[in-house]
Parts: C-alpha cells; sequence; structure tokens
C-alpha cells in the first residue's frame, strides 16, 4: 500500500515533465534564426518551382504546331504545378532538427539552452544577425538581379540563333521540294 501511494504522489511529476523531443521541439521552434532561415528557403523553393516549371514548359514560337504537341505541353505544366517539385515538408524537417537535438544534447543540456534562448543577450545576438543578414540580403538581391539580367542578355541570344536555324532548315527543305 505504501508503494501505491508512492507511486500516486510520484505519478504527476511523471506524467507532467518534459521529454528530451518535446524540450528540443521547443528549441527549435524558438530558433528565430533557423526559423527565418526556414522562410527564406520555403520562398527560395517556391521561385525555383516557378522558374523550372516555366523553363520545362516554355515552347518556342512555331508556327502551326500540332495540337497534339501543344497539349502534351499544357499537361505537362498541370503535372509539375500538381507534383511536389521543389515543395519540402517543413514540418517533417523541423521534427528531424529536435530529434538531432534530443539525441545529440542531455536533458540538462536542452534545458541550458532553453535557458539561454530565453536570456535578453541571446535576443539582442539575434537582432544583431537580423540586421547582418539584411545587409546579406541586399548584395545578393542586387547580385540575383545581375545575374536574371546575364541570364536574360544570354536567352535573348539563344532565342535570335534558333530563330536564325530555324529559317536555315526551313529554306534548306524549300531547297529541297
Amino acid at each position: 500500500m505504501k508503494n501505491i501511494l508512492y507511486m500516486l504522489a510520484f505519478l504527476p511529476l511523471v506524467a507532467f515533465s518534459e521529454t528530451k523531443y518535446e524540450i528540443a521541439k521547443e528549441l527549435v521552434n524558438l530558433n528565430f534564426e533557423q526559423e527565418e532561415a526556414l522562410n527564406t528557403l520555403q520562398n527560395t523553393l517556391a521561385e525555383h518551382r516557378e522558374r523550372t516549371i516555366k523553363l520545362l514548359t516554355d515552347t518556342f514560337e512555331v508556327e502551326g504546331l500540332p495540337q497534339d504537341i501543344i497539349a502534351l505541353n499544357e499537361q505537362l505544366k498541370l503535372d509539375a504545378y500538381d507534383s511536389e517539385l521543389f515543395i519540402m515538408d517543413f514540418g517533417a524537417l523541423k521534427d528531424a532538427a529536435a530529434m538531432d537535438m534530443a539525441e545529440n544534447f542531455t536533458y540538462d543540456e536542452l534545458l541550458e539552452i532553453r535557458t539561454l534562448y530565453l536570456r535578453s543577450i541571446y535576443k539582442k545576438l539575434i537582432s544583431l544577425n537580423k540586421n547582418n543578414m539584411r545587409s546579406i540580403e541586399e548584395y545578393t538581391s542586387q547580385w540575383r538581379i545581375h545575374n536574371e539580367e546575364l541570364v536574360a542578355k544570354f536567352q535573348k541570344r539563344a532565342m535570335e540563333i534558333n530563330k536564325l536555324t530555324k529559317e536555315f532548315i526551313d529554306t534548306k527543305i524549300e531547297k529541297q521540294h
């Protein structure tokens, strides 16, 4: 009977204690830098998705292109949009990060990290890192714009070459008839 009373008194403490995984999951959610990085990654993947689908489904301007080819290209576009192309499960990614933390830190270390995350010095560090990230984003934005301009320039030249090639082929076919 004494053991049962002891277990009944101890049971609420066990029932309400946090597991390593629960603390790690909280830490993943408290990590503002990681959260911003995931948001940036999500936006980047969305941009890559749109660009890739456009690249895969843009067709040359060809007069009299048969309807079956047009339909195949439209179906490709629909299938690409319906697919998981460049779509990531960020919940599963966070779960994996939490599992990794739970496996690599002791219970006490996880509690210590949580205490650190809640301290003002950590929040100040995060604020400074955000400012640094804005500077990096400005630079990479300008770099990306420059590269997009280069791609557009080369793409225009490639289209002109394709047009000349098509004209050459059309002329060659006409001469054969």
